[in-house]
């Protein structure tokens, strides 16, 4: 369906800076807006214990970017209390929609639980919270929690899709993705039948999945997912859902977009630049890295 990619030759594209990023940068999305890439991504400073706060920076060509200097999301809220975390973006009309992930449990045992949560914007720059977007109900297969949440793009039929990871067993191993709906972006309601995607045994993505980022194009949903092994070997994958039903899995890869052997990647944004495919990513949760991808989808 896409790939393989090639990591650019000028990695990392960004790095930790003083201040309140001066511990580590990843995890970034990326969206296009009037020519102009904008990256959104989780920044952690060497100075406090919050397990991010969520950056910005620009650029004119999609590799050399710009951040400014201040965050434009930060805790505020109990259910952020310990950090605003791995972003995800789309835009609807002139509203910005801004998934991010809200640390709000720490504790010696469980050293911080978050939850998907969602701010909108105007301009980047000022972000409208919203809270949790998912609802936890107890008996379902995602009761103990969802984060990571990724909204398709466009409207599909009379409502919106999003998929999203959710956990329903305490262990590893037990994170799968889910589906949720809305009428209204803001509102959304989980499917609590089942997961529409889990990890496969004895291959790349064996012991758990996340959504990275959703994309719709001609064949139907092109959902860029996280994964990691048995082996703790994190990498990303693709699958293709259909777009008159979404939680309706057409076909999936059988080889990881990129592999790096035993160092994390985790990606959150896929963007088409002329005859190129440009997917970000965060190293061991350190720094952020662009590969490429030449051709078409």
């Amino acid at each position: 369906m896409i790939g393989p990619f090639v990591d650019y030759e000028d990695n990392p594209i960004l790095t930790p800076a003083e201040g309140i990023q001066s511990k580590a940068v990843f995890n970034p999305t990326v969206i296009v807006d009037k020519g102009v890439f904008n990256m959104l991504y989780r920044a952690e400073s060497m100075h406090d214990e919050l397990t991010g706060r969520i950056m910005l920076a620009h650029s004119e060509d999609g590799i050399r970017f710009t951040p400014i200097p201040n965050p434009v999301i930060v805790p505020e809220n109990e259910y952020e209390r310990y950090g605003c975390e791995d972003p995800r973006i789309v835009k609807f009309g002139d509203l910005f929609y801004l998934t991010y992930n809200g640390a709000h449990i720490w504790s010696e045992t469980l050293k911080y639980y978050s939850q998907a949560c969602l701010a909108t914007s105007e301009d980047l720059l000022h972000w409208k919270k919203h809270g949790p977007m998912l609802e936890q109900k107890m008996g379902s297969w995602c009761w103990m929690g969802h984060k990571s949440a990724a909204i398709v793009p466009c409207k599909l039929g009379d409502r919106y899709v999003m998929y999203f990871e959710g956990r329903g067993i305490p262990g590893p191993g037990r994170e799968r993705i889910g589906i949720a709906y809305s009428e209204d972006l803001i509102h959304w309601e989980a499917d609590l039948s089942g997961p529409v995607l889990l990890p496969r045994e004895d291959s790349f993505d064996s012991k758990g999945l996340e959504p990275g980022c959703a994309l719709v194009i001609e064949e139907g949903i092109l959902l860029i997912y996280n994964s990691w092994s048995w082996e703790n070997i994190f990498r990303p994958g693709w699958a293709l859902f259909s777009k008159q039903q979404p939680n309706k899995l057409i076909a999936r890869c059988a080889e990881p977009l990129l592999d790096r052997e035993e160092e994390i990647i985790f990606t959150e944004g896929l963007i088409k630049s002329g005859e190129r495919w440009f997917l970000y990513y965060g190293l061991n949760d350190k720094v952020i890295h662009l590969a490429i991808c030449r051709g078409s989808v």
